[in-house]
């Protein structure tokens, strides 16, 4: 609840008993829809990456059960202008579910972090399009930092 409701970033660090966490951060996963307006959280992370040396992958999952809505090779283009010469590579995973191609892609390429944003959602919203993010938080088996 606390990472869906509050006003600042929150970063979620799944339990995972004794098993230690790297020393470092080194690999960054974006998950994006390549759908809304994400450059500010984009260059969020990409500071982050930048302060820890770390590389970002932009997830992108084709899921059966979602949308879309605009054409993503423009809007790779807009966010690619935003960054500059800085390659932002797209890692693009056709899955069944948003969720499941998110976790089938981090059981096959390690990351350190998984960063999600979450949108407000009325009680109707909620109830017909549940939160991505949420489901993530409760599956994940690295840390995610959710944006809102």
């Amino acid at each position: 609840d606390i990472a869906l409701e509050a006003p600042c970033p929150v970063l979620v660090v799944p339990h995972d008993g004794d098993e230690p966490r790297p020393a470092a951060l080194q690999t960054i996963v974006y998950a994006s829809q390549l759908e809304f307006e994400e450059q500010h959280l984009l260059r969020r992370t990409l500071d982050i990456a930048r302060q820890f040396g770390a590389t970002v992958n932009v997830l992108h999952v084709e899921a059966e059960n979602q949308p879309s809505l605009f054409d993503d090779e423009q809007f790779l283009a807009m966010m690619q202008r935003e960054y500059g010469t800085e390659k932002l590579e797209v890692k693009r995973v056709k899955a069944r579910t948003v969720t499941g191609g998110i976790t089938d892609y981090l059981d096959n390429n390690p990351a350190d972090l998984i960063v999600m944003s979450t949108r407000e959602r009325s009680f109707l919203t909620g109830l017909l399009n549940p939160s991505l993010t949420e489901r993530m938080i409760l599956r994940a088996s690295v840390p995610v930092l959710v944006y809102h």
